[in-house]
């Protein structure tokens, strides 16, 4: 139940255009940015004003971290512009060509040609669409008669390269504890370390303003930001700290900013770009990105965090993208709580009977009742803010896929988990893992009983899911084992007596699967190169079980001999020393 005029995506239909706005399309507006253009001195071999230009970069958000040496090349190679008062050098939605520094007159920039901004000497513009490969976010005119130092793109982008290149350990750090790409492989990551440019503000500075073009998201690295909006009253919205991020709204439904932006103390960035996002995950950058909001919100799920990641992946194509852009009742009152999953990525979600917030952004909704099937319906309308955009998973179709209820999903996960852990199947693929946990079962063992007892054939593997189990042989105690841990392993193979006996010290609970279900999901090359672990690994041979073969080599202190076990008729080297 809810809105019927909200408009719903499958994600698998998400596109680089889905919910596109307000967005100016930089192929709309041709470039006229060098038609005004009076060339004066074509590049700066002299260094002039190299003083100006030097002071300029210091302080500027991006070129701040730049080595004397790079910006004497900088220096050397912009070109000195003469543009006349009263011209337009660039307008928004433009694509963009050049950035600048003043080194005389006066400039305005407008958003929507609404004045937003006094430029004077010292002063830089036009680097944002070089950086992000986005249009203008405005247009720029001057006032005066204006000199400027200028640098082509194709300068530009040597420069950044350097940038990325001093960053790129740090970048590299960063990328790795970024939450929304922490599920990316190791390949994309080092493609988004290329990607990543830091970004300095001071206290107060507005990071951009409602109206601007939006075309990054933004990561905070240190200090804290407040959105606030302008339309009303300069609110705060909210404020967000180290490791949060915000502009993805507006990237993924392709809109100009929303709220204005302000640093809150010294503030640090890393931006990554919708060009660059396009660049390493080609059109389906948006479905990428969905994808990975939806992961992180599972993981920092109470209920659903131990989910196993190819589990969840399956389930994508039943996930719909709404887009809210104003204040109405999303779900009415009588709405069956389990009937969909619902994540919020931006806005908010609130109850209107007693306007509390219901879950912050980037959270599971209702996840208690998820879990238990809860057939339990609202009583209250829920109503959501301005610019809300959810993620929806109709909850039948998720159910019917996995063919059980989501407590039995979350075991066949932790089961999952705990065989991904053990050696003897690391070797395994996800696919075979998978296969394998769907015979595994489940034992409760009360305190004191035998899990295993010594002498007795051997038919189950054992991964202890909760409790200790403490080990004897020949009732003299050895140790006790812990949650995930395993035993019982050489059953799956050997017919031979245990070796020990387990006890459960207090309730303890188990998966188990026997050798007969194991034996039919294992082909005979692996259970081959299984065999042969378990037989290398074996601590019980002795040398009176060895037989000598023939000596490998001999070096400074002894001879390495080929050897043969009586016991398992396996090969071994045995140094002699």
């Amino acid at each position: 139940m809810g809105n019927k005029n909200i408009k719903s995506i499958p994600i698998e239909n998400i596109s680089p255009n889905t919910f596109q706005t307000e967005y100016i399309d930089k192929n709309n507006v041709p470039s006229t940015e060098n038609q005004n253009f009076k060339l004066i001195k074509k590049h700066n071999k002299e260094l002039e004003d190299k003083k100006l230009i030097e002071e300029s970069l210091k302080k500027h958000f991006y070129f701040y971290i730049l080595e004397k040496q790079a910006i004497h090349e900088i220096i050397k190679e912009v070109n000195l512009i003469l543009i006349d008062a009263n011209k337009e050098i660039f307008k928004q939605g433009s694509s963009g060509n050049y950035f600048y520094i003043i080194k005389e007159g006066e400039i305005e920039l407008y958003v929507n040609k609404i004045k937003k901004n006094f430029l004077q000497r010292g002063d830089i513009f036009g680097e944002h669409s070089l950086l992000y490969g986005c249009p203008r976010y405005c247009t720029s005119k001057t006032l005066s008669n204006c000199y400027l130092w200028s640098m082509e793109k194709k300068h530009f982008k040597k420069i950044i390269e350097h940038i990325t290149h001093i960053n790129f350990e740090e970048i590299k750090k960063f990328v790795l504890s970024i939450p929304i790409f922490n599920l990316a492989d190791h390949e994309t990551k080092n493609s988004l370390c290329h990607c990543l440019y830091k970004e300095k503000f001071e206290n107060g500075e507005k990071i951009y303003c409602k109206g601007e073009i939006s075309p990054c998201i933004y990561l905070i690295v240190s200090g804290e930001i407040e959105v606030r909006d302008p339309n009303d009253n300069y609110n705060l919205v909210f404020t967000l700290k180290k490791n949060e991020y915000f502009g993805e709204l507006e990237l993924l439904t392709n809109s100009l900013r929303q709220n204005d932006i302000i640093a809150k103390g010294k503030v640090f960035c890393y931006t990554l770009s919708a060009s660059a996002m396009y660049d390493i995950f080609g059109e389906k950058y948006k479905y990428i990105l969905y994808l990975n909001f939806i992961k992180n919100s599972l993981i920092k799920s109470r209920k659903f965090k131990k989910f196993n990641v190819k589990m969840v992946e399956n389930i994508f194509q039943f996930f719909k993208v709404r887009y809210i852009p104003k204040i109405i009742t999303v779900y009415n009152e009588g709405f069956i709580i389990s009937s969909k999953m619902i994540i919020i990525i931006n806005g908010e979600l609130i109850n209107r009977k007693n306007n509390d917030l219901l879950s912050n952004r980037g959270y599971l909704l209702f996840e208690d009742d998820l879990l238990n099937n809860s057939q339990k319906r609202l009583d209250f309308n829920i109503a959501c803010s301005n610019n809300t955009l959810l993620i929806e998973g109709d909850m039948i179709d998720i159910l019917n896929y996995f063919g059980c209820s989501f407590k039995e999903q979350l075991e066949k996960s932790l089961v999952i988990e705990s065989l991904k852990k053990i050696n003897l199947f690391k070797s395994f693929s996800i696919d075979k893992i998978e296969l394998l946990s769907q015979r595994i079962k489940i034992k409760k063992i009360p305190n004191g009983k035998n899990l295993i007892t010594q002498g007795e054939e051997g038919t189950r593997f054992y991964i202890i899911k909760s409790g200790k189990v403490d080990i004897f042989v020949k009732k003299n105690y050895i140790r006790t084992m812990n949650e995930n841990e395993y035993l019982g392993e050489r059953a799956l193979f050997f017919k031979e007596p245990r070796s020990a006996t387990a006890t459960a010290k207090g309730d303890v609970e188990v998966f188990f699967l026997e050798k007969e279900d194991f034996i039919q999901v294992i082909e005979q090359n692996l259970k081959e190169y299984l065999l042969s672990r378990l037989y290398l690994q074996d601590n019980t041979v002795q040398l009176n079980d060895l037989v000598f073969y023939n000596i490998l080599g001999t070096g400074n202190y002894g001879q390495v001999c080929l050897v043969k076990s009586k016991k398992n008729n396996y090969y071994y080297a045995i140094k002699n020393i």
